[in-house]
C-alpha cells in the first residue's frame, strides 16, 4: 500500500525531530500512519512468506539480510512501537525502511543472477506501497513526491528484469496500476496528515485570540478600577476641599484613598476570600470612614465564621457603598429640612445584599448622563464586572434614594 504525501508544514516539527504538544492533532496522525504501514509491512511479509523465502535462496546473503531488516524488521517495530515511542525515533525508523527499500531496490540487479523469476516476482513489489507510503510521512512533499514516482515503477522493472522476456505492454500497464495504487495510499496520507496540522493552527489560532481578548478584558477592567479608584477617592477628595467639607469626613476620607493607592502600588490586595466576620467588618468600616454618624446595621447568620465570600464581591461592594453613601452626603441634602439615611448589610453564605437609604432630594435615574462616573463606573459599572454582582438604583425628585447593591453565587 503506498502512501500519500502530506503537505507538511514547517512548523510542525522542531529541529531535534519531536512534534511540540501544540501539535497534538498531527501528532496523533503521524502515529496512526505510522502503526498502518508497520502492521501493513508485517502482514505483507507473511503472506509472501513463500516468496521471500524462495528469493533468498537465489540471492546472496549480502543483499538479503539487509534488504529484508531494512523493510520487515523496521515495520515490525513501528508496529509495536508507534504509540508510545518518541516521535523523532518513529521518524528514523522510517527514513531507514524508505531509504533501505530504495537501496535494496538498485542493488537487487547486482545481487540476481538468475533463474527467471516469472512465476513469483520479486518480493520487493508485493511491498512497495508500503515503501512509498512510509516516505510520506518520513519525508517533506519535496522528497516524496520523486520517490512516489521512482518506487512503483522501480519494482515492476525488477520483475521485468528478473523475468524470461520482457513484453513492454505489460510493463508499462504494471507501471501505471502500481503508481495508481501508490498514489491514492500516498494522497491519504497527504489529506491526514494536513487535516491534522490545519487543525493544530485552528486550536493555536483560537488560543490566541482568547489569550488576547482575556488580556485586553483584564486591561479593560484594571482601567475600569483605576477609574473608579480616581473617581471615588482622588476627584471626591479633591471636590470636598474646594467645598470646605467637614474636616474630619475629609481627612478620613484623604487617608482612605491614600491606602487604597498605597496598596494597589504595592500589590497588597489579597484574592483569599473572605470570612462572613470579615465581609460584615469590611463593608462596615467602608461605611463608617464615610460618615460615622450614618447608622449601619447588619443582618447576618448567628455563625459568620463557617462561610467565606469572593474577595473580589466585598471590596466591590464596599466600593460602590462608599461611593452611594459619598453621593448622599454630597448632593441628597435640602436647606431647611434634616435628611436622615441609613445603611443595611446583609451577609448570608451565597448571597450579600447592601443597601444605602436616604429621605433627601432625590433625582431621576434616567436623566443621569452616562457618562457620570459615580453611577455608571463606581456603582453600576463595579457590580456588572462581578459575576453575579447586581446593582439597583431608586430614587424620585423629592422622594429620597435606595441604592441597592447585591451579589448571589451562581451555586445559590
Amino acid at each position: 500500500m503506498s502512501t500519500a504525501v502530506l503537505s507538511r508544514p514547517s512548523s510542525g516539527r522542531t529541529p531535534d525531530g519531536d512534534y511540540p504538544a501544540a501539535r497534538a492533532a498531527y501528532n496523533k496522525v503521524f502515529r496512526t500512519f505510522a502503526l498502518v504501514v508497520g502492521i501493513a509491512g508485517v502482514s505483507l511479509g507473511a503472506l509472501n512468506h513463500a516468496r521471500v523465502a524462495r528469493e533468498t535462496e537465489l540471492l546472496p546473503l549480502w543483499w538479503s539480510i539487509p534488504a529484508l531488516a531494512a523493510v520487515f524488521a523496521t515495520a515490525l517495530i513501528l508496529a509495536v512501537t508507534a504509540y508510545f515511542a518518541p516521535e523523532r525515533f518513529l521518524c528514523a525508523v522510517l527514513r531507514v525502511h524508505s531509504i533501505g527499500y530504495v537501496l535494496a531496490m538498485v542493488t537487487w540487479p547486482l545481487a540476481y543472477s538468475g533463474p527467471p523469476i516469472d512465476d513469483f516476482g520479486s518480493w520487493l513489489w508485493s511491498v512497495n506501497a508500503v515503501a512509498a507510503t512510509v516516505s510520506a510521512i518520513a519525508w517533506a512533499p519535496r522528497i516524496a513526491l520523486p520517490y512516489l514516482a521512482l518506487v512503483p515503477a522501480g519494482s515492476v522493472l525488477l520483475n521485468a528484469y528478473g523475468g524470461a522476456g520482457i513484453d513492454w505492454g505489460i510493463v508499462f500497464e504494471d507501471i501505471a496500476m502500481a503508481a495508481t495504487a501508490a498514489t491514492v495510499f500516498v494522497s491519504m496520507a497527504m489529506i491526514g496528515l494536513n487535516t491534522g496540522s490545519r487543525l493544530d493552527e485552528i486550536k493555536a489560532s483560537a488560543q490566541a485570540r482568547a489569550a488576547k481578548a482575556a488580556a485586553a478584558a483584564a486591561r479593560n477592567q484594571e482601567r475600569e478600577r483605576i477609574d473608579g479608584l480616581i473617581h471615588d477617592g482622588v476627584i471626591s477628595t479633591l471636590l470636598n476641599a474646594s467645598q470646605g467639607g467637614d474636616t474630619v469626613i475629609l481627612a478620613r476620607q484623604s487617608r482612605r484613598t491614600l491606602d487604597h493607592i498605597d496598596r494597589l502600588r504595592a500589590g497588597l490586595e489579597s484574592a483569599q476570600p473572605f470570612r462572613g466576620s470579615e465581609a460584615i467588618a469590611y463593608l462596615r468600616s467602608a461605611a463608617t470612614d464615610i460618615s460615622e454618624d450614618t447608622p449601619v446595621s447588619v443582618d447576618a447568620p448567628r455563625d459568620t465564621e463557617t462561610f467565606t465570600v469572593p474577595a473580589e464581591v466585598v471590596r466591590a461592594i464596599g466600593a460602590g457603598l462608599a461611593e452611594a453613601l459619598t453621593n448622599s452626603l454630597r448632593h441628597a441634602d435640602v436647606p431647611g429640612r434634616q435628611t436622615d439615611r441609613w445603611v443595611v448589610i446583609s451577609v448570608f453564605p451565597e448571597r450579600v445584599r447592601v443597601t444605602v437609604h436616604d429621605n433627601g432630594r432625590g433625582f431621576d435615574p434616567r436623566s443621569v448622563p452616562a457618562d457620570r462616573l459615580g453611577l455608571t463606573v463606581s456603582i453600576r459599572g463595579r457590580m456588572d464586572r462581578v459575576t453575579g454582582g447586581t446593582a439597583r438604583v431608586e430614587s424620585t425628585p423629592g422622594g429620597g434614594t435606595n441604592i441597592t447593591l447585591q451579589w448571589r453565587s451562581s451555586d445559590d
